[in-house]
């Protein structure tokens, strides 16, 4: 199951990608923060749970802590950024400093 955290718009794009890309999909739904409601592909309406539903809990766990994990790169090197982004374009690099004649 691919939980995608966003709405009816999230959802479509996700749904897009996957058609796009030629992929067979996984079951896939989307949970809105705003309202805490579930999207589901080819349904209209929104399925809202009680807020007290143990699926809700768990769905809302998954969610908060991928947001929890997205925010410590430290914990994911693939989402850290790449040691060439941090390069400031107005300071001389270190071959260029090293170069230079005085």
């Amino acid at each position: 199951m691919l939980l995608v955290d966003g709405g009816r718009g999230q959802l479509n794009a996700a749904l897009a990608a996957f058609d796009e890309l030629q992929i067979q999909r996984p079951a896939v739904i989307s949970l809105a923060m705003q309202e805490e409601e579930f999207y589901i592909p080819d349904e209209e309406e929104p399925l809202k749970l009680s807020r007290h539903a143990y699926a809700l809990r768990l769905l809302q766990y998954v969610r908060d802590e991928a947001h929890r994990f997205a925010q410590r790169p430290s914990l994911c090197p693939a989402l850290s950024p790449h040691p060439a982004a941090t390069i400031d374009a107005g300071t001389p690099s270190a071959q260029e400093t090293t170069q230079r004649k005085p």
